[in-house]
Formats: C-alpha cells, structure tokens, sequence
C-alpha cells in the first residue's frame, strides 16, 4: 500500500490514473470507494483507490503525485495476485474489480466499509443470483 497526495479532485485522478494505466499497457482496478461509486454512484468520497500492477513509482511522478504519510487522497494497493483482475468491470471507460472482489474488499474498510458492502450486496450481487 502506498498512500500520495495529489490536488486534483477525485474524479479527475481516477480520469488521468485510467488514461495513463490504457495508454502503457499497464494492469489496473479501481475498488473500495472508488468502486462502489462507479458501480453504484451512493457514496460521497474524498480518496481514490486502486490496485496498480507495478510501475507505481513512475505513475505517480508522472501524474504529479507526492507521497505522504498522512492525509492521502490516493492510495495503491498492490496486487497480491493476478485474482485481483478476474472479472473486471468497465464503467464509463475506467477498470473497477469485479463485484465479488469489492464487496470482499469494502468488507475488511472500516470507513463505511460494511455499510457500502451491505448495498452493494443488496443492490448488485443478489440480483445476480
């Protein structure tokens, strides 16, 4: 996990992550509250987060980005295997796990984790059965 601060606002760091992540090939997924709110836009949210397949370094100095240890408005999480990318989802042009994958990850949140898992489960994943 590593955490950055950048002054753009949330949806135009997700905008340039997605961009620069397509044009270099580079694996991508948006999840926790940048997930549920692509799937199902019912959270307001002040930090983007995303799981980057190497090269965080070089995204972050390439988008501006600083590194903090405190008060980050975005945080890459390193993929602990390729499972992370099973069944992405493509909303309005950006990469976001699948739902499974964000309702295990919201769970283990606590800043209104369960609570969005719970909608998500509600709204999306029974629906699907």
């Amino acid at each position: 996990i590593t955490n950055y601060y950048s002054s753009d606002d949330v949806e135009t760091i997700e905008k340039r992550i997605a961009d620069y992540c397509e044009s270099k090939r580079i694996q991508y997924a948006f999840t926790l509250t940048s997930g549920v709110f692509l799937v199902t836009p019912s959270l307001r949210y002040k930090r983007v987060f995303g799981y980057i397949k190497n090269n965080v370094k070089d995204i972050a100095g390439s988008l501006g980005w600083k590194e903090v240890f405190s008060g980050p408005n975005i945080t890459v999480l390193d993929p602990y295997d390729e499972g992370i990318f099973y069944g992405l989802q493509n909303i309005n042009g950006m990469k976001v796990v699948s739902d499974i994958q964000l309702y295990l990850d919201l769970q283990s949140y606590r800043e209104r984790g369960e609570e969005s898992a719970q909608f998500l489960l509600e709204n999306r994943l029974k629906k699907q059965w």
